[in-house]
């Protein structure tokens, strides 16, 4: 929860309960806000109203009254924002130009057209980065023109209230590719492939004296009057652009051409905790299809409910990047937002984490006596092979001794050495009978198991462990087990159970509130 401060004249003083719909960015007339305030407050008119160190701010400029014999009624004020107060004023060429100009340092420049502007008193200007050379729309409103203006040299325009003062600056526009990432959060993304990519444009004139002008797209978006598309693959449109002259028409059209190209929409349920602001790119990447859509932030809207502020975002189409929509909330003064993604799964920030459950032990415990069952069915059926085969060899040999040797799952069977002085021995006839067996007819040995065939198994000797007294253990593996947690680590737990028993080492109780806590000594 924050507090909104409002100024008024020599005036100020914070407000705990309020809410606010707020929004800026788009040129659509919502660069505005409207505020109601709790426990029947009431703010003078023109007051000045910023939350510290956002950019959440604006001028009152009218209040409504509502009476309503139930609940009391309420007071709302609305008014423009920081980029409202921009967009209420207009660049104008100096008398004599056709056109406003400007160049030199971004600071430098955004200092001269604040004041220019008469909003000198309201914006302190901050220092920026890089410089401008711009000429403006005729008669542009001052934000789309500063906006365009910044954007042409990579950067956004940036509003902050901090010491009582709303300060107005260049940032760079930030490009957060791979944000929005196909493994770690659903969304649904537009690839386009077609746009307009031949634009005619159409300036001053009459008929067949009519200036006309014609600008293609390429496949990648880059404009120029060679045409590299036809047929189905070219799209045209015209551009109505009375009054222009040669020059100034082919400047515009190239410039429109250029704006109506892009690469789709993307549309996002942004996580809690990530901020944009308007001007900066997101990219949606399908690593399934291997699709990447960018879109730029628009459009910023800002809302609180008793104080407690969220902000959702929209990428919409500048005519550069493409179009869509992000949604999502980011509180304020909130040190950090953790989204439950499933069992055993937390996502914070942009870091998936993995935790080991009681289920999942459970799950290994029970593979660990499937395991311990399969090998014991399998020593089963290697001593009934030992019989198997020393009842064959018997059969032949008779009396000779019968030797047995046992290498892991192997098993070897075959006759001492026999003579004929030896008591027992047989006759030398049998004995050439048993000289013509194949070596390896002795040999028995298990194939190796798999989901469809019964064979012989092996541990892997970390999850599944064979002591030297035969006993089989089940480890957890992964993020769970103890080289996750060295000496010195701390874990809770809600059943007082020592951790010692499920990932090793020494550990001690903590002395605790809450849940047990346990620190690990060795």
């Amino acid at each position: 929860m924050v507090d909104l401060i409002v100024a008024s004249g020599a005036s100020r003083y914070n407000i705990e309960s309020w809410d606010i719909d707020l929004a800026y960015g788009t040129q659509d007339g919502e660069n505005d806000f409207c505020l109601t305030l709790h426990r029947n407050l009431l703010i003078d008119k023109n007051s000045i109203i910023r939350v510290d160190g956002s950019d959440i701010g604006g001028i009152v400029d009218e209040r409504t009254t509502k009476k309503e014999t139930s609940t009391g009624g309420s007071v709302s004020y609305k008014g423009r924002t920081w980029s409202g107060m921009l967009a209420n004023k207009i660049l104008s060429p100096d008398a004599g130009q056709d056109h406003l100009k400007v160049s030199g340092a971004t600071t430098q420049v955004l200092r001269n057209l604040i004041s220019r502007i008469g909003l000198a008193g309201v914006f302190m200007v901050d220092p920026s980065p890089g410089s401008v050379n711009y000429r403006f729309d005729r008669y542009t409103d001052a934000y789309t023109g500063i906006t365009k203006m910044l954007a042409s040299s990579g950067m956004r325009l940036k509003f902050q209230s901090r010491q009582d003062q709303t300060f107005i600056s260049a940032a760079a526009i930030v490009d957060n590719t791979d944000v929005i990432d196909s493994d770690l959060i659903d969304f649904t993304s537009t690839k386009t492939y077609r746009r307009v990519n031949h634009l005619i444009g159409m300036g001053e004139g009459e008929l067949k004296n009519r200036v006309i002008v014609h600008y293609y797209a390429n496949e990648k978006g880059e404009v120029s009057q060679k045409q590299t598309l036809f047929g189905i693959d070219e799209i045209t449109q015209t551009y109505d652009y009375s009054n222009a002259k040669a020059d100034e028409l082919n400047e515009k059209t190239k410039e429109k051409l250029k704006e109506l190209q892009g690469e789709g929409s993307i549309e996002v349920t942004v996580l809690d905790g990530a901020t944009y602001e308007v001007g900066d790119l997101v990219t949606g990447r399908d690593n399934r299809t291997g699709v990447t859509v960018k879109a730029p932030i628009v459009k910023k809207i800002i809302k609180a409910d008793h104080g407690l502020v969220s902000v959702e975002y929209q990428a919409g189409d500048d005519g550069k990047h493409g179009a869509g929509s992000l949604s999502g909330n980011a509180e304020f003064g909130s040190p950090s937002t953790i989204i439950q993604a499933g069992n055993g799964l937390t996502l914070i920030g942009n870091t998936l984490n993995a935790d080991v459950t009681s289920a999942d032990l459970l799950a290994v415990s029970k593979k660990a006596d499937d395991a311990a069952k399969t090998a014991s069915d399998f020593g089963e059926q290697i001593g009934q092979a030992q019989q198997a085969a020393k009842a064959a060899i018997q059969e032949v040999a008779g009396t000779a001794p019968i030797k047995t040797t046992k290498t892991g799952a192997k098993v070897t069977v075959s006759l001492g050495e026999v003579t004929q002085a030896e008591s027992g021995s047989m006759s030398p006839a049998d004995k050439k009978k048993l000289d013509g067996i194949d070596d390896k007819a002795n040999n028995y040995s298990l194939p190796v198991a798999s989901d469809k065939a019964l064979g012989g198994v092996r541990p892997d000797g970390t999850s599944i462990t064979i002591s030297a007294q035969g006993v089989i253990s089940a480890h957890a593996t992964g993020p769970g087990n103890a080289s996750s947690y060295p000496v010195g680590s701390v874990i809770t737990n809600t059943n007082g159970a020592n951790p010692a028993s499920v990932y090793g080492g020494t550990w001690r109780q903590l002395p605790s509130l809450g849940a047990f806590t346990w620190e690990r000594t060795k």
